[in-house]
């Protein structure tokens, strides 16, 4: 069901995305969607939680300056892609309808947040990452100018910005 939600995510607008086209693309019922998911919306945030997860996966057994690295060239990636465009219309989509915005903040935004935060916490302690500076601004700084590319496509997502963002949260040596 996931997966059928994932190809009707990228096939079609928020908007067009239905619980009924799910259920006929997975061939089952709409009564067994909606035993898992209340509404459309559901479903099409564990869909994309489900696909972002996957896409920026680290391995645990590397410094947190290439985790760091790694996530943002997989969130950049996957911005510049198909799944891009489902970002914009969630994020478009959240403006107007509270449940959706708060399903997001708590299903996508709350939890990348967290991975975030320990990853660069663990370079705090090993001295890769700047002391000076609040976890939750260093991950806004990083990844936020992701989304400011994503949002008014003002300038290309990734290239030269990862290397900047990675450049501006390392610890100065001496």
């Amino acid at each position: 069901m996931l997966g059928a939600a994932q190809r009707l995510l990228l096939e079609e607008t928020l908007c067009q995305f239905s619980v009924e086209r799910v259920a006929r693309e997975a061939g089952v019922s709409k009564a067994t969607i909606y035993r898992w998911w209340p509404n459309k919306s559901a479903i099409a945030i564990e869909a994309f939680r489900e696909r972002l997860q996957a896409e920026t996966k680290t391995p645990p057994a590397i410094t947190a300056t290439e985790a760091l690295r790694r996530q943002l060239e997989g969130l950049a990636r996957i911005l510049r892609g198909e799944l891009g465009q489902v970002v914009r219309q969630l994020v478009s989509a959240s403006q107007q309808d509270p449940k959706l915005a708060k399903l997001f903040h708590d299903e996508v935004v709350i939890p990348r947040r967290k991975v975030l935060k320990e990853m660069l916490a663990r370079g705090v302690r090993s001295g890769e990452f700047r002391t000076d500076l609040s976890l939750d601004s260093m991950i806004d700084m990083t990844f936020g100018t992701l989304y400011m590319r994503l949002l008014f496509q003002h300038l290309p997502i990734g290239g030269d910005l990862i290397d900047d963002a990675i450049r501006l949260l390392q610890a100065r040596r001496a």
